[in-house]
């Protein structure tokens, strides 16, 4: 028998409330309620809306790949939202339980959650991120959602109306929704489906290993040509390639017993998603913005001994993700090559940003499984480097937490590739 959750946990009558898709007058609010919460990270107000306006134009704005959701009272549609919420549609690689090969599916990345001062401590914006599972699940008609989820509580009235039909097409239903958590996990955990307990965002400390080590100054010494510089005009064919290999291992990958997904890099914009949205920020540092921008450096690439492809992506600018040099992706890399990753990286950093940075940081790589790891800790204590490994968890720590809607409130379904890239 499912347990739920005694409904004087919500603060509101649910029955009063319905989530819709933002009309632009309340998208205009949503940017409100970002600059009244303090994230505009130095910008003035006009240069925020700018930010946004030019964030609308992006690639993982089109054709509806992101969209705006507001709680606003039934009685009052087109008026005063109470919460705020942005969903980005991702297409994701899926490996179903006992399958021995990878299908496609689709993702939603869970941002941009805000409830404005005058409304908060209510319950709005749990209620608006309950809501929204049944929404994304089955657009046309919420309150029916696949049999195997959690039925729509009679308790919250009537169910939201169908989106838009111009929507429908470009709101798939998905395996899983996910997001990047700055307040406590624990919120997330309580925006179940429907009141059945476990179902909301689940955090696992697995998925949220992260590594900080120091960079050096290179002022005379150079590298030699191992690696080769990623640009923009090389994005094309570094997605291919990483699709190869994300392909490969997910079909190579032997847990049966649960599911598995990870983001197709395929999908628009998202291998590049932390510098270029961070290019949109009028305050940028002087020496990013003389940076050509298809000169403008992405990562790096070398062959290894087996003459496979390496590439390391990065992001020298970031929005909200601090002061560091973002790994954002580490595919295929063998030990005999992270003493000149290193090199390089120590060179890009003092020839391109001036240095700007004393410490570089990735995500999502098991330093107790990955076979470089030790080769890495190795060459970070010959070089006097500090290097530092730990868990993302708490306040401002971009925490990942996951539902699964293959098999909700279980642990049934793995996002094997928990890589800084897949933020948002």
């Amino acid at each position: 028998m499912p347990v739920t959750i005694p409904e004087n946990m919500i603060y509101l009558n649910p029955k009063d409330f319905t989530i819709r898709v933002a009309s632009a007058a309340q998208a205009k609010k949503h940017i409100d309620a970002s600059w009244e919460a303090g994230w505009a990270l130095g910008m003035n107000r006009e240069q925020l809306d700018r930010f946004y306006a030019k964030e609308a134009q992006s690639e993982w704005y089109k054709n509806y790949m992101s969209l705006k959701w507001v709680l606003v009272r039934k009685d009052d549609f087109d008026g005063e939202p109470l919460s705020f919420v942005e969903t980005h549609r991702h297409q994701a690689l899926l490996k179903p339980k006992s399958t021995v090969s990878s299908a496609k599916g689709v993702f939603y990345n869970i941002t941009a959650v805000v409830t404005s001062v005058a409304h908060r401590k209510k319950g709005y914006a749990t209620y608006l991120m309950k809501l929204l599972h049944y929404i994304l699940l089955n657009p046309t008609s919420p309150g029916e959602p696949p049999s195997h989820i959690p039925a729509f509580p009679s308790e919250w009235g009537s169910p939201p109306p169908p989106v838009p039909d111009h929507l429908i097409q470009h709101i798939p239903r998905p395996i899983a929704s996910i997001l990047w958590a700055d307040i406590p996990i624990s919120f997330y955990e309580k925006c179940t489906i429907g009141n059945k307990l476990g179902t909301g965002y689940n955090y696992f400390k697995s998925s949220n290993q992260a590594c900080t080590f120091d960079l050096l100054h290179t002022e005379h010494q150079k590298t030699n040509t191992e690696w080769d510089i990623v640009y923009p005009k090389d994005i094309e064919e570094i997605t291919r390639l990483l699709l190869d290999s994300n392909k490969k291992m997910m079909n190579d990958s032997d847990d049966s017993a649960k599911g598995s997904f990870t983001q197709d890099p395929s999908t628009p914009g998202a291998l590049t998603y932390i510098a270029t949205r961070a290019s949109f920020v009028e305050t940028r540092a002087e020496w990013a913005k003389e940076i050509p921008p298809d000169k403008y450096p992405l990562g790096v690439r070398s062959k290894n001994v087996e003459g496979e492809n390496t590439i390391v992506l990065f992001a020298l600018e970031s929005f909200d993700l601090g002061r560091k040099f973002l790994i954002t992706e580490i595919n295929n890399l063998r030990s005999e090559q992270v003493g000149s990753l290193l090199m390089k990286l120590d060179e890009i950093n003092s020839d391109i940003t001036g240095g700007r940075y004393s410490k570089a940081e990735f995500w999502g790589i098991d330093n107790d499984s990955i076979e470089w790891f030790d080769k890495f800790r190795e060459e970070c204590k010959g070089s006097g480097r500090n290097l530092q490994t730990s868990i993302r968890s708490g306040v401002g720590h971009h925490v990942l937490g996951v539902c699964n809607y293959t098999n909700p409130g279980e642990d049934a379904l793995k996002m094997v590739d928990n890589q800084m890239w897949n933020w948002c």
